[in-house]
């Protein structure tokens, strides 16, 4: 879930001579399919999105920086989060921890950067990425991501390096769609 999926390239036919990352011109939303079945927390699930839908961006959001996998657990529940952000990017080693805190306190939306950017003010581009109303943030990081497709340097633009994990309970894949877990 801390792959750039969003910047693999794709062909709309095989007479195409360019191909474009698939986050400049889809939406690329990360989903848990360990969520799909017999999750214990599914009425926590959907109480956080259902108060994130009806929530503006800039009140559900807390940070989970500095925060080990249980610091981070412990603080989403002592908080009564339901979206966390992370201006830092998280280590490997600590990124499935913290994977497995915003599963285990049902958080349905999380953003973070995959990695760290030298000269660029992390909490102000998630910041001003976050200014919108719940329901346009997918388009907002889809947005970012074809901006930094027209950046000088595009590894050094946020768009380049943006996760978005959106988790909303009512949309389920069709019951014939196979997914395996690694």
């Amino acid at each position: 879930m801390n792959k750039p999926i969003d910047n693999w390239r794709i062909k709309e036919n095989e007479r195409d001579k360019i191909s474009s990352p698939i986050g400049y011109e889809y939406k690329v939303i990360v989903r848990s399919c360990e969520r799909l079945e017999k999750y214990r927390k599914k009425n926590d699930w959907k109480y956080k999105w259902d108060t994130f839908i009806d929530s503006s961006c800039s009140e559900c959001f807390i940070s989970g920086d500095f925060h080990s996998g249980d610091k981070l657990y412990f603080n989403l529940l002592e908080k009564k989060a339901i979206a966390v952000r992370f201006n830092q990017s998280p280590s490997p080693e600590i990124f499935p921890k913290i994977l497995n805190a915003i599963y285990k306190s049902a958080i349905p939306v999380a953003l973070w950067i995959r990695q760290e950017l030298q000269d660029l003010n992390i909490q102000a581009e998630i910041d001003d990425l976050l200014g919108c109303s719940t329901i346009e943030l997918p388009e907002k990081v889809k947005d970012k991501r074809l901006q930094a497709s027209s950046h000088t340097d595009k590894q050094t633009h946020i768009g380049h390096h943006i996760s978005l994990l959106w988790e909303n309970p009512y949309i389920l894949p069709p019951k014939k769609f196979e997914y395996t877990t690694p």
